[in-house]
């Protein structure tokens, strides 16, 4: 309430994107998307509301493997980390992303991107060594990714990136076993 009453006082993209991730953590996700999605209208070059909407997809995608939540994700992340090219947050998500699709050599690139500014990092690390295990099959265009992906995990083939079942998955990301029951 106290952040709704500030925003009305002082539009400020900064409230926008505190109040926009405050609905996303209570689970409130379609507040959360449509006060994110006002306020990229009004100030699209403030990088915060980028990451909300980056961050409802990525949930989205991680629990339903659909092609449109990963590959709008990755724009959402991309946006933001043109307005703030060391936002830590989005980069690392992107390359998770990136790596469960098997995008290898674009994973590398948004790793490299990491590790420059923060070279000890042990998740950047980790998933760095993830990728580089990853076969070199990248495709041209990353909606085509996306979409094989898709494709793979209807079959039950989408383990064969990330290494991990669906259950292994669900203890791993216990996140992903609530969401997916709450639905």
């Amino acid at each position: 309430n106290a952040l709704r009453g500030e925003l009305k006082r002082s539009a400020d993209p900064v409230l926008y994107a505190r109040l926009a991730d405050l609905y996303l953590e209570l689970g409130e996700e379609e507040m959360a998307q449509d006060l994110a999605l006002s306020a990229v209208e009004k100030f699209p070059q403030s990088d915060g509301n980028y990451i909300v909407l980056g961050k409802i997809r990525a949930r989205r995608f991680a629990v339903s493997h659909q092609a449109k939540d990963g590959f709008l994700a990755i724009q959402y992340f991309e946006r933001a980390v043109e307005l703030n090219r060391d936002n830590y947050r989005s980069l690392l998500t992107m390359a998770e992303i990136l790596v469960e699709i098997g995008q290898r050599h674009r994973a590398l690139q948004v790793l490299e991107q990491i590790l420059r500014f923060a070279p000890n990092d042990p998740r950047a690390r980790r998933l760095r060594e993830k990728a580089l295990r990853l076969p070199n099959a990248d495709e041209r265009f990353l909606e085509d990714a996306f979409r094989k992906y898709e494709e793979l995990y209807r079959r039950g083939e989408g383990h064969r990136y990330n290494g991990y079942s669906p259950a292994e998955r669900f203890l791993k990301e216990p996140i992903l076993l609530k969401i997916k029951l709450s639905q």
